[in-house]
C-alpha cells in the first residue's frame, strides 16, 4: 500500500512539473492567440498579415480549360522553402483555375514569377512575370494590404 502511494505521488509531482513547464512556455510574446506582440507592443496577427494571392486560369490554344496543370510561384520563396500545395504551388481544377495563397513577406513586390507545367508533357511549360496589385483590406486590427496577382496561361502543345 505504501509503495503505491509513493508511486502515485511521484507521478502526480511529475505531471504537475510538466504542466508548469508548458504553462511557462505559453506566456512568451509569440503565444498570443492568432499572432504575437511586435517590438513596439502592437499585435502582429498572422491571420491579418499581408497575403500574396495568385490566381488565374490555364487553357489550351483552343480555349479549353486544362485540369491538373501545376502552377508554381517564385520571387517570394526562400531558396530552402519546401514545396507546399496551395502555398507555393497549386494544381488547376476542372475549370482550369488555380489559386495560391501565401504570406507576402516584408519586401515590396512589383512582380512575381509564375510557372505553369504540364506533368503529363502534352503541353510546353510557360513562365509569366506577373505584375502585382496592392489591395487594402480592413481588419479588426486596422488596415492591411494584400498583394494580388492575376495571371492566365495559354499552353501550347509540344
Amino acid at each position: 500500500m505504501r509503495k503505491s502511494i509513493k508511486k502515485y505521488t511521484v507521478i502526480l509531482c511529475l505531471t504537475a512539473l510538466c504542466a508548469l513547464v508548458f504553462v511557462g512556455c505559453a506566456t512568451g510574446p509569440k503565444d498570443y492567440p492568432g499572432g504575437e506582440l511586435g517590438n513596439n507592443g502592437s499585435l502582429i496577427d498572422y491571420y491579418y498579415a499581408p497575403h500574396l494571392i495568385a490566381k488565374g486560369q490555364v487553357t489550351n490554344e483552343q480555349g479549353e480549360p486544362l485540369e491538373g496543370i501545376r502552377v508554381a510561384i517564385y520571387g517570394v520563396r526562400e531558396e530552402t522553402e519546401k514545396d507546399l500545395l496551395t502555398y507555393n504551388y497549386n494544381l488547376t481544377d476542372s475549370a482550369g483555375e488555380y489559386t495560391i495563397v501565401r504570406y507576402a513577406g516584408r519586401k515590396t513586390l512589383t512582380e512575381v514569377t509564375l510557372v505553369a507545367t504540364d506533368t503529363t508533357n502534352v503541353y510546353a511549360e510557360q513562365t509569366i512575370f506577373a505584375p502585382v496589385v496592392y489591395e487594402q483590406v480592413e481588419t479588426k486590427y486596422g488596415n492591411k494590404y494584400n498583394v494580388i496577382v492575376t495571371a492566365d496561361f495559354v499552353l501550347h502543345s509540344r
